[in-house]
């Protein structure tokens, strides 16, 4: 009598390509949700105009083999800087 084949890794494979479809499904999903549109992104810069600061200074730093560190003042288009 023949002895039956071994098929776990069949299975196993199948359970693989299934949790991978779940996890490609959850975050497409879960992005997807996550988008603004455009409507938002108008209330929001209604908003900054309206209670956002007039200037500001922006430091940033970068520390590692080589520090270095840049200013930068902003200001809203057509002030005066």
């Amino acid at each position: 009598m023949a002895e039956p084949k071994n098929r776990g890794w069949i299975w196993f494979f199948v359970v693989l390509t299934l949790l991978g479809v779940a996890a490609v499904g959850i975050n497409l999903a879960y992005n997807l949700r996550e988008q603004i549109t455009p409507e938002q992104v108008q209330a929001a810069r209604q908003l900054w105009e309206e209670k956002g600061p007039k200037n500001y200074d922006l430091v940033y730093t970068k520390e590692g083999s080589v520090t270095a560190s840049s200013r930068s003042r902003f200001a809203p288009a057509g002030s005066a800087k």
